[in-house]
């Protein structure tokens, strides 16, 4: 059975990742590298702290381990974690646009089985109001279905008090199946 070891940072790999960890909470805050993707950076800390492990682990084949991360080590550590950010923003923006990809087919089958040829900005929000709480968030996806040809939205007339609802007309090839 294999021996659990401790690891620890030596005392200058200590201060390059105290380093990394203070550039970390920039880039975590308001308008910081990592402010769109906080799970993600909150993590990236920890897991640069694996890697660097893995790392060290990975220098000595056989049963002895040192048991001290020396400060090369934890530096190709942080390297790694700095060379992931780009590809975990690439990841967390195809899951963002996944998630609204999702929701403009879930109010198209609304559109399809309610055999709508027009609604307005107020019916579709009221609709979704449960699962895309934003106006935000639904004139998102009335965006990306006006820019697929699903939909478009119609100017129209002020009538009265208050501000004019949105008003979208379906393309009627949607409806007809084609």
């Amino acid at each position: 059975m294999d021996k659990m070891i401790t690891l620890s940072l030596s005392h200058e790999a200590r201060k390059i990742y105290d380093d990394a960890w203070k550039a970390n909470e920039k880039m975590l805050a308001p308008g910081g590298k990592l402010e769109d993707i906080k799970d993600w950076g909150g993590k990236r800390m920890g897991n640069i702290l694996r890697v660097g492990g893995a790392l060290h682990v990975s220098k000595y084949p056989g049963s002895y381990v040192k048991h001290e991360i020396d400060v090369d080590t934890i530096r190709s550590a942080v390297a790694i974690g700095d060379y992931l950010i780009p590809h975990a923003k690439v990841a967390y923006g195809l899951a963002s646009e996944n998630h609204d990809l999702q929701n403009a087919k879930r109010v198209l089958e609304w559109i399809r089985s309610n055999g709508l040829a027009e609604f307005t900005f107020n019916d579709c929000h009221r609709r979704f109001k449960s699962s895309m709480s934003t106006a935000q968030e639904i004139s998102k996806v009335l965006k990306l279905l006006e820019e697929r040809n699903y939909v478009r939205e119609m100017k129209q007339l002020d009538k009265g008090v208050g501000r004019p609802s949105r008003f979208f007309q379906v393309n009627p090839m949607f409806l007809e199946g084609r």
